[in-house]
């Protein structure tokens, strides 16, 4: 199963939440249950963890195992968009519910979850979102919080104590996102275009502040670690420096161990195969 991606889609998830909202209907009742199949998800709007996929699907994994073996789950917390259900905490849980649903025996899984109903516009359940999460079972890293801050931010419908108070971030940070918007929109991309910040996540926001070139962010430890180190470096020396004198990055790259060189060929070269391998 692919767990949803939550780094992806705030500008999409939002204008189609919005949409929803102004040309939809009514909330059918204030239901206690639901049809867990009968909720969906807008991840992009309302789960703000953007890291850590592999310790998601564990902890999704973990909680199918006690769904299926009867275990009750807390209420979701659920918001009518004016055209369908979604679930504003407790995406693990709805996860783990479905996947139960469809993998175990079904006479054995209630079909139904308990729900509890959020009343307010598209940006209250965005904060509420945020504010539930922060304090969710599975705990929120600073990326996270960050990322959910960043994301309230470019709403431009939060007060800072607001965001403070849904995130925990600090009140100097969301100034810094404010600032960063007004920053990266002053920008133009290699096609005199324009930068939207909304298209970038708050992690991809300091790089393009910092001149730096934005590197998508794998959910493998091994590239994670390896974008921490690239960023450690240019942090150090200055992207600039580095792309303006090869030589002398190659040179000191030479001077931490002589073994490195013939160890970036072999990776690079590998690259290069697997290039020529896809062109095949």
């Amino acid at each position: 199963m692919n767990v949803p991606n939550a780094a992806v889609g705030f500008d999409s998830s939002l204008a189609k939440l919005l949409e929803e909202r102004s040309s939809g209907k009514p909330a059918p009742g204030i239901p206690s249950r639901l049809p867990a199949k009968d909720i969906r998800f807008a991840t992009g709007a309302f789960q703000p963890r953007v890291t850590a996929k592999a310790n998601r699907e564990d902890h999704i994994k973990e909680l199918q195992k006690h769904i299926e073996n009867g275990a009750k789950m807390p209420p979701l917390l659920v918001w009518w968009s004016g055209k369908t259900w979604y679930v504003i905490d407790g995406h693990h849980r709805l996860w783990a519910t479905v996947k139960a649903l469809n993998e175990a025996n079904k006479d054995k899984v209630d079909a139904y979850v308990d729900v509890t109903v959020l009343d307010g516009d598209v940006y209250a359940a965005i904060a509420a979102a945020n504010t539930a999460n922060s304090k969710d079972k599975l705990v929120m890293n600073k990326e996270d919080k960050l990322e959910a801050a960043w994301r309230m931010t470019l709403t431009g419908q939060y007060t800072i104590p607001e965001i403070v108070d849904a995130t925990t971030i600090k009140k100097s940070t969301i100034i810094n996102m404010r600032k960063a918007i007004k920053a990266v929109s002053a920008m133009q991309d290699d096609w005199d275009n324009g930068l939207n910040p909304s298209m970038y996540t708050w992690r991809q926001t300091r790089m393009l502040q910092n001149g730096q070139k934005i590197v998508e962010v794998s959910d493998t430890a091994e590239e994670r670690a390896a974008v921490m180190m690239a960023m450690s470096v240019t942090r150090a020396v200055g992207s600039q420096q580095i792309i303006a004198n090869p030589e002398r990055f190659a040179r000191a790259v030479e001077l931490i161990s002589d073994r490195l060189p013939p160890a970036m060929q072999d990776y690079w070269q590998g690259d290069e195969d697997l290039d020529d391998e896809d062109q095949a």
